[in-house]
This record gives structure tokens, C-alpha cells and sequence, in this order.
């Protein structure tokens, strides 16, 4: 909770895609597995930061479901998306529709594995869309 930094972002060394795929993924699996049990008080603080992350969540994603090109690695490639399907794991409440987040996932991962330079001999390419 000390990397919050407001808006249901959390920063660790800039504002990336990245904080999505951690902090925004992980903190809907511990809030179920072990927040709402164990520690229902920060549970209650981090579902609400949750919660204030998913308002402009989808804003992220153009209407055809790609992200901005951001970032340079597979990481931020695929892990954009991580918290569509995820905000579902638990209790914080959502303006997105499941389908909504099954598509913006879907088409988002599409951006890439149906790039022509995805793959450079045979294996994922590091850079955005092809060799770094």
C-alpha cells in the first residue's frame, strides 16, 4: 500500500503497464485468498484502490482492444491485460462487463501473435512488434 499513488495506481520507479500486471493482478488474488479472511481492514482499503483502478481501466485499450505501444518487453506486451479477466477473482465491484473484458483480453493479445514480426526464429520477439 505504500506504492499507492492514487486513481488505483501503483508506482513502482515510473507509470507503466507494468504496475498492472503486478500490483493490479496480485492484489485481486490476495484479496481473495487471503485478504478478506486474514486481514479484512487493509482487504477493505486495497479492494476499494481496486475499485477506483477499473474506472478508467478499458481506457487503456483503443475500441478494437489494442493497447498504446508502451514499454519495450514481452512483459508489457502481454501484461496489460492481465487485470481484465482478473477483476473477476473477487468482490471489487467493476463497470466493465465480462464481456467487455473478454474482449478487450482477446483482442489485445490478437495485436500481437498476429503480427508478422511477432515471432524472430521462431521464439517471441523482445521488442514491441518485432526484434529490439
Amino acid at each position: 500500500m505504500m506504492r499507492y499513488v492514487g486513481d488505483g495506481w501503483y508506482r513502482n520507479r515510473s507509470y507503466d503497464y507494468y504496475t498492472i500486471h503486478v500490483f493490479q493482478l496480485y492484489n485481486n488474488i490476495w484479496l481473495e485468498k487471503y485478504g478478506k479472511d486474514k486481514d479484512p481492514i487493509r482487504a477493505s482499503i486495497i479492494r476499494s484502490q481496486m475499485e477506483s483502478f477499473y474506472e478508467n481501466y478499458e481506457t487503456l485499450f483503443r475500441k478494437k482492444g489494442e493497447i498504446n505501444m508502451y514499454g519495450r518487453s514481452i512483459l508489457y506486451r502481454l501484461g496489460a491485460n492481465a487485470c481484465m479477466p482478473a477483476q473477476f477473482i473477487g468482490k471489487a465491484k467493476s463497470p466493465i462487463k465480462p464481456g467487455v473484458a473478454r474482449r478487450i483480453a482477446s483482442d489485445s493479445l490478437l495485436q500481437f501473435i498476429t503480427h508478422a514480426d511477432f515471432l524472430t526464429l521462431g521464439v517471441l520477439a523482445l521488442g514491441f512488434y518485432g526484434p529490439c
